[in-house]
């Protein structure tokens, strides 16, 4: 099966930063979004709660830096706010940014996929004016601007549209332009049906991206054609 190839190189940074405003809500204990939290030999304080309101007199071994990860909290912005590392100990994992840069345009991405979800928006990219929620009727957003943070190329929240601005956290994908695909990852349709394999013959393979959906739970990622989707745990932006 032909899929079109073209060679680009980025470099795409997600930080872990909180927004500056205050919490008007109790966190949200969700589903562990990655398993493992890196403390870098920090003795960072250890909370009974997700809300971080009582301390439990501990702090973290710091000849240990990595830890399992059980929950996690996020706030009304859908960023993480702290981890449980088991047993109800949490941790803060919020660093606040320091400086804002706003760039047009979408930076190396195509889209912003919310899955459908009611995403808090807000009025400015620092986060802390809130205006609504994206509507539930679609699932694809078009990215207008990115808010990079601290000088480096971390990106803190984007503008879905006329300064429409969410936290890259509360997202399910944001859509690279191109991706990095193996030789013999398995191709799809979109209900999930096998059309084949990517050529066993290439190595590194990098691909224009067309679309991002969820089939059956995963996200897939469109490569081409709707007989040319992979999971998008298979790809990986081009670094």
């Amino acid at each position: 099966m032909k899929l079109n190839k073209i060679l680009f190189s980025a470099m795409v940074s997600f930080g872990i930063l909180c927004t500056g405003a205050q919490t008007v809500s109790a966190a949200q204990v969700i589903s562990p979004r990655s398993k493992v939290y890196y403390s870098n030999g920090q003795t960072t304080t250890i909370y009974s709660d997700p809300n971080l309101t009582q301390t439990t007199g501990k702090t973290l071994d710091r000849n240990v830096d990595q830890w399992e990860i059980f929950g996690e909290a996020i706030n009304d912005a859908g960023q993480r706010t702290a981890v449980n590392l088991g047993g109800n100990q949490w941790i803060s994992t919020c660093d606040a940014p320091k400086y804002h840069d706003i760039a047009e345009g979408s930076y190396v991405f195509n889209e912003a996929f919310s899955n459908y979800r009611p995403i808090q928006l807000y009025s400015d990219p620092q986060l802390t004016q809130p205006i609504g929620k994206l509507s539930t009727q679609y699932a694809d957003w078009r990215i207008n601007q990115v808010d990079f943070v601290d000088q480096s190329e971390a990106i803190y929240s984007i503008d879905v549209g006329n300064n429409q601005w969410a936290s890259v956290e509360a997202f399910d994908y944001l859509l690279p332009q191109v991706v990095c695909v193996q030789p013999g990852t398995q191709l799809c349709d979109q209900l999930g049906h096998s059309t084949g394999k990517i050529i066993q013959n290439v190595t590194n393979m990098m691909y224009s991206t067309y679309g991002v959906k969820s089939i059956d739970g995963q996200l897939y990622v469109r490569l081409g054609s709707d007989q040319q989707w992979v999971l998008a745990q298979k790809v990986s932006p081009v670094a």
